[in-house]
């Protein structure tokens, strides 16, 4: 296997330092345990030395933690090091049980009985004995240096530890910035007041109405939520504006409140010693028959939300509640979810050009190129923007410079007063997270500025690296990992990429610059990775690799093995992910079935396995990717009993048929596959294959695809399918029943149905009132349709919705353009139509088609976006063409 000399980017050997957290602690703890297992016939004197080893870095393992709470600024430098020795010692120690268990457990696959294999395991006997005595022989060595790091972390009192509170509030200017100076708050400002002033969702303009501001450090939503407070302010009776901040102080909240409220009253509020109950009564009382407006900034948690939210009375005199928060999930707990969107390009240009220039007219054009690449790196973030400019207004006009400046972020900008701030608002999310998240958000910067990383082979990386924590057995590794992504994602410490139309989930996720110049930072001062190439790979300090086998160098991205070995032993059983995906590898070889650890595997669309499968062996697999050409491996794949991803290509037919016993012996293996969750089976254009068996044991999965079956097949159950939430399929017909079996899918979020074969048209009102009660977007094709196939009550979440209507169809059937109504979707968003026909679409049917949807837009109380496909070009019928050209609306 041929590995391309190419660049690449491998972690130092402090990389599971997780910034001084103890993640990798995590990682070896479980390791020593197992090494106390009788099987390995370690001397009595060993195991306790493994034994007084594991509880010293337990509470070593406890002060990283604390360690990691603490702000690098108030570290002594002493503790830092301490630190780092511990990082050294758990990585060696663990190097060591790495190198012991991939020796003594051997790498071959059971064999047959021989000779052979007799002379083959004595030779094994005597080198484990071999092994056994290295490794006595390094724990007593571990221990001594144990020993060492625990007398110097009593001498340094790193228990005693403690983060030092700070006084200084970073976004404290947020809230004294005049409004006349604010760049692009108009249109957020008064879309809020909307929400909160006027008929919304239903809602009473009398009931309490609550707003959640939600988004990334530094995107100004406390500058937006004051600017909403300081323009409604005058309607109402009592008023406050209190911060929660990171680790709040309920009892100095409540108080904070109660003198906003009454400054006269409670000016001696702060030096009164009352209970928190006692506290919330005095909110809860003052404000019951008020008509109030409060806004809680800087929210973190939904705990200390649930008691503020005790002292907040529900009353019917149009009080109004405003939070901010950087956490997604947070905003959707609190109500009223209020995204805030970056500042566009224009206002991003009037803020940056304005703070250093006066205008963008009076920018010198040396200059304008350079500007142009600092707004990029902003991302229109406020705060980001006012940092930079700031940065270099103290700067010269020497263009040079600002390339310099300009080439930094993304690097790690050296400590700078400047941009001192815009740190401090990024720390405080990042010491939010959990030790895990920590450092699997400082991994991110092996990544290059603006590189789009696909998730999955980031949880892959991460899992591979050892910084994702088995739990309780519930949840596999790989969903996990998808929770820590999730996690960053939910926090906007990571931005969603390219996007996954129809979940509208990204398929991978960027960095922000600024962002990514924090965890560079803070990736340097832990010595957390460094960069080199494939050609000088065997540094001893390379913790894990990542060889890219495709010739293809054009994106090296999307080919990669990863790789977790200890240091020195390469053998490949400690392999975790295979991607032969885009390389010119034809047959996969054999010695693959011995790589027991293996969890994902892509054989790719090109690639085959070997004939003589093994497949059974490899039963870590959690992913698979493969061509099913033979009944030997449709019956092996029924094995892998941990499988929670497969797509299957199926290649193996005759004369325009599949072979019926492999379609047969496959559909028996998926039986077997309990956990699978994701499942994709891809079928020729050409060939027809009928899906049909019983297949009843899939009630874990929640995304089917299937391209190029007969017909839908029967074992799509509604009573055996609860979870599933996305359903694309390509048929050769769809028939009637068909689609009432799929309405009654009761978790379906996402349905796309394409049929190949004969044209069709269905009778209106053809399914229940109930029908479809999850689905988000539909997509119809190849078959005639329109909306008038579902009544009243159907689909109520529907917001995307596209199918296909033929021209022939309303002139022939029964069909007329009245049955285009959409105004009994209530959630409707958007409506792709395509009109389509034999012949080109008479231009008489296309604009009667055009004014029915105007007609339906104008009437929905969402004014829906309509696009109409006519031989295929789309035209956009937006609502501002509609509102223009119909202005009495």
């Amino acid at each position: 296997m041929k590995v391309s000399k190419l660049e690449f980017v491998s972690p130092n050997r402090s990389l599971n330092s997780c910034h001084y957290t103890g993640s990798t602690l995590g990682t070896l703890l479980p390791k020593l345990g197992q090494l106390l297992q009788d099987e390995y016939n370690l001397h009595k004197g060993v195991k306790k030395d493994i034994v007084f080893v594991t509880r010293e870095l337990e509470s070593m393992r406890a002060a990283l933690r604390d360690i990691g709470e603490v702000p690098q600024a108030q570290l002594k430098e002493a503790v830092k090091i301490w630190a780092r020795d511990v990082r050294e010692l758990s990585y060696d120690m663990e190097d060591i049980v790495d190198t012991f268990f991939v020796r003594v457990q051997g790498s071959e696959p059971p064999s047959k009985r021989s000779i052979k294999r007799f002379i083959k395991k004595m030779t094994t006997i005597v080198g484990k004995a071999k092994t056994i005595h290295e490794i006595s022989q390094a724990i007593k060595d571990i221990k001594e240096r144990v020993k060492d790091v625990a007398e110097r972390r009593d001498r340094y009192k790193v228990d005693a530890i403690a983060p030092t509170k700070t006084s200084v509030d970073p976004r404290i200017t947020a809230l004294y910035t005049k409004a006349a100076s604010l760049v692009g708050i108009d249109e957020p400002r008064e879309e809020l007041i909307s929400r909160l002033t006027r008929e919304h969702g239903g809602m009473s303009s009398a009931e309490q109405r609550i707003v959640s501001i939600v988004g990334f450090g530094g995107l100004g939503k406390t500058t937006l939520a004051k600017a909403v407070y300081d323009k409604l302010k005058p309607q109402f009776n009592c008023t406050a504006f209190v911060s929660v901040s990171r680790d709040p102080d309920i009892m100095k909240v409540l108080k904070d409140i109660l003198y906003e409220l009454d400054k006269k009253e409670y000016k001696d509020i702060h030096n009164t010693a009352l209970g928190q109950q006692h506290l919330t009564d005095l909110v809860h009382e003052f404000l019951k028959n008020k008509r109030y407006l409060i806004v809680i900034d800087d929210i973190w948690d939904t705990e200390p939300w649930e008691i503020i939210r005790c002292a907040l009375p529900e009353n019917v005199l149009k009080s109004r509640i405003i939070t901010t928060t950087r956490i997604i999930d947070v905003a959707e707990h609190v109500g009223g979810c209020y995204k805030l969107k970056p500042l566009t390009h224009l206002n991003s240009k009037m803020l940056f050009y304005g703070r250093i220039f006066g205008s963008e007219s009076d920018c010198p054009k040396q200059f304008s190129d350079v500007s142009q690449k600092f707004l990029k790196k902003c991302g229109g973030v406020p705060l980001a923007i006012l940092t930079t400019s700031s940065l270099l207004a103290n700067k010269s006009r020497n263009i040079k410079v600002w390339y310099d400046v300009c080439e930094s972020v993304g690097k790690g900008l050296a400590n700078n007063p400047s941009i001192d701030g815009m740190r401090k608002i990024l720390l405080l999310s990042y010491y939010d997270l959990t030790p895990t998240l920590k450092t699997c958000l400082l991994y991110l910067s092996i990544f290059p500025e603006d590189y789009a990383i696909w998730w999955d082979r980031l949880i892959l990386r991460w899992i591979a690296e050892g910084f994702v924590q088995q739990g309780d057995g519930r949840q596999s590794l790989y969903e996990i990992g998808q929770s820590y992504f999730n996690g960053l994602l939910n926090r906007s410490l990571i931005q969603p990429a390219d996007m996954d139309e129809d979940e509208m989930n990204p398929f991978s996720c960027r960095v922000h610059d600024m962002v990514l110049d924090l965890i560079c930072s803070l990736s340097r001062e832990e010595n957390f990775f460094y960069h080199h190439k494939l050609q000088s790979s065997s540094s001893s300090k390379s913790r894990v690799c990542w060889y890219i086998i495709s010739p293809e160098v054009s994106k090296p991205s999307r080919y990669w093995i990863c790789w977790r070995a200890p240091k020195g032993d390469r053998e490949a059983t400690v392999l975790q992910t295979l991607d032969f995906q885009g390389t010119c590898i034809k047959e996969v070889p054999l010695s693959i079935f011995r790589l027991r650890q293996l969890m994902s595997l892509d054989v790719g669309d090109s690639s085959r396995l070997p004939t003589t499968s093994g497949l059974r062996n490899l039963s870590s697999l959690e992913q698979l990717h493969m061509n099913v050409d033979s009944t030997n491996i449709a019956e092996e794949l029924g094995h892998l009993t941990q499988l929670r991803v497969l797509w299957v290509m199926l290649r193996n037919y005759k004369e325009g048929r599949w072979d019926e016993s492999m379609c047969r012996v496959l559909l028996g293996s998926l039986g077997k596959l309990h956990k699978i969750q994701t499942l994709k089976v891809v079928i020729s254009d050409d060939v027809e294959v009928d899906l049909e068996r019983s297949v009843d044991s899939l009630w874990n999965l929640s995304r089917l695809v299937i391209y190029g079956t007969s017909r839908l097949p029967t074992w799509i159950d509604p009573a055996s399918f609860l979870l599933l939430s996305y359903l694309r399929i390509k048929v050769g017909q769809v028939r009637s029943e068909d689609i009432q079996v799929l309405c009654m899918l009761q978790a379906l979020r996402v349905l796309d149905v394409k049929v190949a074969g004969a044209k069709q048209v269905f009778e209106r009102f053809m399914i229940r009132a109930d029908a479809f009660p999850c689905l988000t977007r539909c997509k119809f094709s190849g078959f005639s349709t329109v909306p008038s196939m579902f009544p009243p009550g159907a689909m109520p979440m529907l917001q995307r919705f596209q199918f296909y209507i033929r021209a022939e169809d309303f002139g022939d059937s029964e069909f007329t353009v009245d049955d285009l109504t959409i105004s009994h979707l209530p959630s409707l968003r958007t409506v792709r139509v395509h009109l389509d026909g034999d012949e080109t679409v008479s231009e008489e049917l296309a604009m009667k088609v055009k004014d029915a949807l105007r007609n339906e837009a104008r009437a929905h109380p969402n004014h829906p976006e309509i696009c109409m496909g006519i031989d295929g070009q789309w035209i956009l019928l937006c609502m501002y063409v509609i509102l223009f050209l119909f202005p009495v609306l």
